[in-house]
């Protein structure tokens, strides 16, 4: 196989230089002195200490790839779901902004609940007023004293 230098393999296989050296000086890699007077590895060595360095590649490669499709695909999801909250948003503006109108034949109907309506609008105000004065009543005798209550003189009617 190809002999390759020490950061070579180090980039490859994704492990530091000084982990290389350390196998190589204690035995467990074998290494071969290159031409320029540096030390390199043989390619089979690195997979049989390390594994197969060039399948961890191209799944990172893979892997971006498929990051990108995805980032892609949920940025159209997104798009999707502003425009389908925009399209509610509408609804409810027009939802909003649409008031009932009576129809010609229910006019008399309408004219017949307002002046039920009426009514009772100022039956409830003839019982808020009761409901008033009744409260003042309960504080005006609660304020008296115990004996005053208990040996007050009632009134004749």
């Amino acid at each position: 196989m190809a002999v390759i230098t020490i950061t070579e393999a180090a980039k490859k296989w994704n492990v530091g230089r000084a982990t290389i050296y350390r196998k190589l000086n204690g035995g467990e890699l074998s290494g071969v002195e290159l031409p320029d007077g540096g030390r390199g590895v043989d390619t089979s060595e690195l997979i049989r200490v390390f594994g197969d360095g060039r399948l961890k590649g191209q799944q990172e490669t893979d892997t971006g790839h498929d990051l990108i499709r995805e980032n892609a695909h949920l940025r159209e999801l997104l798009a999707v779901k502003d425009e389908h909250i925009e399209t509610l948003k509408q609804a409810m503006r027009l939802l909003e902004d649409k008031r009932p109108t009576p129809a010609p034949d229910q006019g008399d109907q309408a004219d017949e609940t307002a002046a039920r309506a009426a009514g009772i609008e100022e039956e409830l105000n003839q019982a808020r007023a009761e409901a008033a004065e009744l409260a003042k009543a309960l504080e005006a005798e609660r304020s008296k004293g115990f004996f005053a209550r208990l040996f007050k003189k009632k009134a004749i009617m």
